[in-house]
């Protein structure tokens, strides 16, 4: 659902709008309906299903891949004050947006929003406890997917967790019409059954698992996974 990176081709970034990265929800000018449709889709019910899992210890440092408008990094750090949570996002004005919330909400202090890419984190190694993305993983060509979860490895504490939601996991046709889509769309092929953990061990993670998933009629199954760094 967020913007994360670069589409594949020329041709594609014409599609969106000359960008090198996917807006939400494809246009820059339907940004404006993007946080109040995400929100009647469910997407923070899912946000919620990740926040509540997440272990996290006073001056943790927290990055949000694809962070979007913000809304997860937000939740985090409203939830979680004692905490240090960096958005990254390539989307200036998605971006824009999740800060006038982050004053909004008190959490201007305890909150960053950076722009740059999903597959190219410029942070410095063993810089978080922390990492997590919702609904963006799909979005990637599989070379940018392994980029990402390398990334997520290289910036990453010792001992530290990835924690990514998505659409997908062991999808199964009786979780309705909207996850049937799922089991054949090309864009998702690599978010089914285990793969999402087979490449975050082949990444270097460990016990790299799905940890919990919801079902929902409106955008289908939804799965949280989650990969531990090496100690």
């Amino acid at each position: 659902m967020n913007s994360i990176s670069r589409p594949d081709d020329d041709t594609a970034a014409d599609a969106h709008g000359g960008h090198d990265y996917l807006p939400g929800f494809g246009r820059d000018a339907l940004l404006p309906l993007y946080d109040p449709l995400t929100r009647l889709a469910g997407i923070r019910r899912m946000h919620r299903l990740l926040v509540d899992r997440l272990a996290l210890r006073t001056d943790d440092r927290v990055l949000d891949i694809g962070t979007g408008t913000g809304e997860l990094a937000l939740r985090i750090a409203v939830e979680h004050p004692d905490v240090h949570v960096i958005g990254v996002d390539p989307d200036p004005l998605a971006l824009r947006r999740a800060r006038r919330k982050a004053h909004r909400r008190g959490a201007g202090d305890s909150t960053r929003f950076d722009l740059g890419y999903g597959d190219r984190l410029d942070y410095a190694d063993g810089s978080f406890d922390c990492v997590v993305s919702a609904f963006a993983y799909h979005h990637l060509p599989p070379e940018a997917q392994h980029a990402l979860l390398d990334g997520a490895l290289r910036v990453l504490k010792p001992g530290g967790t990835l924690d990514v939601v998505d659409f997908g996991g062991h999808v199964d046709p009786s979780d309705g019409r909207v996850a049937r889509h799922a089991l054949t769309n090309r864009h998702l092929a690599t978010s089914l059954r285990d793969a999402v953990p087979v490449a975050m061990r082949a990444a270097g993670f460990e016990t790299a698992a799905e940890i919990d998933h919801r079902v929902s009629r409106r955008i289908g199954r939804v799965t949280l996974w989650r990969a531990t760094a090496p100690a």
